[in-house]
Formats: structure tokens, sequence, C-alpha cells
């Protein structure tokens, strides 16, 4: 929950970061002989990423890279860059595709020595088949070609690219096609480079987009030094061919440039759409591997440029995920319904293969947002901070802040739902109230009658229920159901006055049976025997790389031999906060503590419990628009890493 000088950040809270990397949750491969296709058969909310896809022609394993979509006529065109190869395949290993006359003097060559485009298509943005290559032809583009930019223009396909293995001499090319397939390459080329004594004249990762009148010309180039990578950008008329001289470059300075930790050294890669009149520019932040992951920033005339976010919107992956070392290299379409997808690489072993990724974009408060998380709503009811736990009869019982939308200052108390599977909740109706139960907290001022973040437990055969009520500062109580009934009824086990005078409370049962009372920040005590208040000063559990694990809605389990110390926290970004759940773990109860880690983006003030058969689950209900939704009870899957940190199975 929160104090109330928290409350105006929890209701006009937006924020774009801190999305949770993804892995596909249930892939099914598709038939493709020179290809390897796979497409997500899951529901709406496990579909990110909707399609992973990679060309194995070159090397017999995934390796396809940069992706860029276009719709052109009644199909998908995808360029992607294509690898080179250390020694030749053999013939019967290439599909049938096809070439412009200028390949196809290079048809000796079984595949070219050098990085290549390929082309594929698809009708549904998840099967794709390639069906042609574009290779090096030109003086500029000996040593490979790759990182394409493709754009519509005048019904024709205009193709932006950037030359390979030249170093601080890569420029871009520019290639023309009636059918999206064959291409006419620009005498002129390489069509453009940057100068001046800010970047080294090197120009890669083209993209090309209209912006009044113009195509502007997005690219990548290093400082002088070869050592940081940014991005400029150039203009041409919209009428123009698009050669050489008809570029002019914009600035004497990077429009963007790496300044945050997680950019490390480099911003490239940039994509770019327009939506509800404002320009929306993704970008690959990192060098490959490093690991690469994905910020957006906006613009109003696509020169000057503000980042959303201190944090990317899609993030690498966990250990063991696909895309662990990286989530890259972004481009953006929408489709025929305005849909807007993500394409993006990723691989899981620092570049051996790369896969291509689609994933879906929606559009909350005008600002883009991934829905990434595996979240299975429970209750179209508005709910808060929900818990659940098992009672002794197998069943699951579930409580939740209620109330809305006065449940700030007052609201009717505590209930309760039950469920066999979690998927099917029955309301027991109201346990507790203020009015109806409540002694000491009648005291409260001002009007205040609310009762905030229940948590529901099950110990000692009985029901037990943590609660805050809104006094100044807060407070918090226990309470004990006096015939092992989740219905209760229900008494106060400290009946003149809170157990403490902040927020967030929970139990903690440890494998001796001693109970704990957690609450706010992390704070901790043993209790009494019979749980009417604390039997020793509380000590606050801090992680080794900050003052607290969060702010409050502490909880603690234990799993894989260790204690798991959850808080909810607002974690900063550009525009406003995201409300988080933040994790640390210990070998001791006491600690040491290691470092707080982002356990789930968007998911803070969750209770993490174990179903029938030992499953971790985590409960969310969403605290800013780009959450799944908002302020309803859900449920998604956790587990152990390998290195032992609680982070959603998204599998």
């Amino acid at each position: 929950m929160h104090t109330k000088k928290r409350i105006h950040d929890l209701v006009y809270g937006i924020a774009l970061s801190l999305i949770v990397p993804f892995a596909p949750p249930h892939w099914v491969f598709a038939d493709a002989p020179a290809s390897i296709a796979e497409a997500s058969t899951s529901t709406r909310q496990t579909t990110v990423p909707a399609m992973k896809w990679a060309d194995d022609s070159r090397k017999g394993i995934a390796h396809s890279k940069d992706p860029s979509v276009i719709r052109f006529g009644d199909r998908y065109l995808m360029y992607f860059s294509l690898p080179p190869v250390k020694r030749l395949p053999p013939v019967k290993r290439l599909p049938p595709v096809k070439r412009s006359p200028a390949d196809e003097k290079r048809a000796t060559f079984q595949t070219p020595p050098g990085w290549s485009i390929g082309i594929a298509q698809s009708t549904d943005l998840d099967h794709w088949t390639k069906v042609a290559e574009l290779w090096p032809s030109q003086a500029c583009d000996q040593n490979g070609l790759c990182a394409p930019g493709a754009i519509v223009l005048n019904g024709k396909v205009h193709l932006f690219y950037q030359t390979y293995g030249n170093g601080a001499n890569d420029a871009i090319c520019h290639a023309v096609s009636d059918d999206g397939l064959t291409f006419s390459r620009d005498a002129s080329n390489p069509i453009f480079r940057p100068t001046g004594d800010w970047n080294v004249g090197r120009a890669i990762d083209a993209e090309a987009f209209p912006v009044d009148g113009k195509l502007m010309l997005y690219y990548a180039t290093r400082d002088p030094e070869m050592k940081t990578q940014m991005v400029g950008v150039a203009s041409a008329d919209i009428d123009s061919d698009f050669s050489r001289d008809t570029w002019n470059q914009i600035g004497d300075e990077p429009i963007l440039k790496p300044e945050l930790p997680w950019e490390g050294e480099c911003i490239e890669a940039p994509t770019l759409l327009r939506h509800e009149g404002k320009l929306f520019m993704f970008y690959a932040g990192n060098y490959n591997n490093g690991p690469q992951q994905i910020g957006v920033a906006t613009s109003e005339d696509g020169i000057t440029w503000k980042r959303l976010s201190n944090e990317p919107i899609l993030r690498n992956g966990f250990d063991g995920e696909w895309n662990s070392s990286e989530s890259g290299h972004p481009g953006v379409l929408v489709d025929a319904k305005g849909q807007t997808h993500l394409f993006f690489q990723g691989n899981p072993d620092n570049g051996k293969t790369w896969w291509i990724a689609r994933s879906e974009i929606d559009w909350a408060n005008g600002f883009p947002r991934i829905t990434s998380l595996p979240i299975r709503p429970l209750l179209d009811t508005p709910t808060r901070d929900p818990s659940i736990c098992i009672g002794g009869d197998g069943n699951y019982y579930m409580t939740a802040t209620t109330g809305h939308p006065t449940w700030w200052k007052t609201n009717e108390g505590i209930q309760v739902w039950k469920s066999a599977d979690m998927k099917q909740w029955e309301p027991l109706g109201l346990v507790w109230s203020i009015e109806k139960d409540g002694k000491w907290q009648k005291d409260m001022k001002d009007g205040n009658r609310a009762v905030w973040a229940p948590e529901i437990h099950f110990f000692r055969d009985t029901f037990w229920i943590t609660y805050s009520i809104n006094w100044p500062g807060g407070a918090t109580g226990l309470l004990k159901s006096t015939t092992g009934a989740a219905e209760g009824p229900y008494v106060d086990t400290k009946p003149n006055g809170p157990i403490t005078n902040e927020i967030d409370a929970s139990l903690f049962q440890d494998d001796d049976g001693t109970m704990y009372y957690v609450y706010q920040n992390g704070k901790v005590a043993r209790m009494n025997d019979d749980m009417s208040g604390l039997a020793e000063k509380p000590r606050l559990l801090k992680p080794a790389n900050a003052a607290n694990v969060g702010f409050e809605g502490a909880m603690i389990i234990k799993a894989g031999g260790r204690y798991h110390l959850v808080c909810a926290e607002f974690n900063p970004a550009q525009i406003e906060r995201t409300y988080d759940c933040m994790i640390a773990s210990s070998d001791s109860l006491y600690g040491p503590y290691g470092d707080r880690y982002l356990a789930i983006p968007n998911g803070g003030h969750n209770s993490i419990f174990q179903d029938k058969e030992g499953k971790l689950w985590s409960t969310f209900f969403g605290n800013d628009p780009y959450a799944p939704w908002t302020e309803r009870a859900g449920i998604l899957p956790m587990r152990l890493d390998d290195s032992g940190r609680l982070v959603p199975e998204l599998r």
C-alpha cells in the first residue's frame, strides 16, 4: 500500500520503463526447408513475442539480424541481414530465390563472401518464408552490405542499407524496386556519410521516414575515436531520386547519443513511426550483447528528441531465456488494421545464433507499452494489493484492498474470495469491517474509515489477516479467525491498539514454526507466542546496493533454501515512475541480503505464494498505465533462475 503522500504518484503515475524481458511461452515449429519458423499458439496475455523466426541457410543454424518490415501490396516483406560463411555449403542447401541481373552474374558463388540482405514474405506476420536475397554488386559494397531500412514511396520499395567491413568508411546506400524483391542500385552509391569534427565520417543502420515534405535519413555514426556510437539525421526532398547530391546533413552534433547507464557507449538502429501526431523513435542502446536493449524517444519535428524513460521499453531476457544476451536492433510496423508491431533481434549465446521476434505494442495515454508478462486476470472487481494463500481444505483464498473509488479515505472493510483452481472465484463476502468489528480503529479522525492491504495467511489450523488502516502515518493489526474458517468471525489479536504505527503488514513462518511480523519497507520482528505483538525490537533488512529493498509492501518468502524479501518501489523514469516489485535474497532471515533487483516490472505490492503442487506464483494488480491493466487482481507464475533469483516464469 502507501502513505497518503504517495497517493498522487499512484493515481497519476504514468511511466514507460522497466518492462520485463520475455520469452516465448509455447512455440510450434512450421515446416520451412530453408528456415526456422516459430509461431505462438497461446492466448493474448502470453503472445509476447508473438513470433520468433530465423533463416538458417547460411550457417545451418538460426542467424538473422536487423529486421525492417513493410506492408507492400497484399503481403508483408521483411528485409534482414544475412551472415557470411567461412566455408561454402552444398548447393542443395540454397533455397530458390530471385536475384537481380547484377546478382545473377555472381551466381557462381553459392553464397557471397560477405554480409548480404535477405528478403522474407508473410501474409500474417507470424509465418515467414525467405524469397530473395540482395548481394554485394557495387565497388562500395564488395566487403558486404547489411542493416536494411525499407520504405514504400509512390508504389515503389526504397531500400536504404549500409556497406559493411570498411570501418570508418562504411556508408549508406540506396536501391529501388517495383516488386520489393529485385532492386536497381543507385549509381551514386554510397549516397550518404556525415561530415564534421563530431563524427568519424561513418554511417550505418539507415532508417528513412517522411517529415514535412522531406525524407529524413536517420543513421548511426561514431565519434572521431571510433568509441561512441550515436544517431544523426540528414534530409532530402521527398520527390527527389535520393541520390548522393540530394542529401543535406542536419546539424553539427548528434540528435541522440548514449547518456544512460544501460545505453553503454552506443545508440544505434533508429526506427520511426508517427502516433497521434507525434514522432516516436525506437532505438538500440549498448553494443551487441552488451546487452543491447531497446529505448524510445519522441519528437515534434524529427530533429529534437527527448527520451520517454530512463529505462528501456524492452530488456534482454533472464538467464537461460532465448534473448538473454540481447533484445536489440528494432524495426517498427503499423499493420493494415492499425496495430503497431515491434520487430527486434535477440539471442541467448552472445551472438552464436540470432533470431528475429515480433511483439505487439499497445498505446496507453498516447505512449507505447509492451505487454510481456504471462498474467492471468482473476476478478473484474477493482482491487489493489491482492494476497492469496491455501487453506487447510486445499482451496485458495484471496483478499485485497477494495472500495473503489473512495478506498483511500473510506471503504467497507475486508472481503475474501475462494477458489478451487485459481480461475473461478467465489465471493465469501465481508469478513471484517471497522464499523462492525473495530474498536481502537474507530478513533480515526477526519472521517477516515479505510482498511488497506489486507493479507490472508493460513497457519496453526486457522486463517490470519494482517491489515493497515489510514491513520496519519499508518497503523497495522492482525486478525485471527476464531472458527478456522476463512469467513471468520475474526478477532483482533491486539484489541487495544495497533501492532505498529506504519503500514503494509505481512506474516512469515520459518521452518521451525517461529512467526515473524514483516511490514512497511522491510522491517521484521519475531512475534510473541499469542501473536498479540512483537517479541523483539524490529530490524530493517537492507540490500547490499540500496538503503532498502523498497519503500512499502514488504513480505518474506522462503524458496530454494533462501529468504527472499519482497517490496514495492517507485523506480525513476523520464516522465513519472513505475511501481515495481523488487527483491533481495539472503541465506539467513536477518541477512546479510544481496543486491536488490527488479523482479516484476509494474508489479509492486504483490504477494508470492505456492500452489498445491509447490509451484511459485505472484499476485499482481497493476498500478500504472503501462501495466497490462490497472487495479484488478491477477496472478503470474514465478520460478527461481540459475542464480537463485525469483523471476516470472515466461514459458
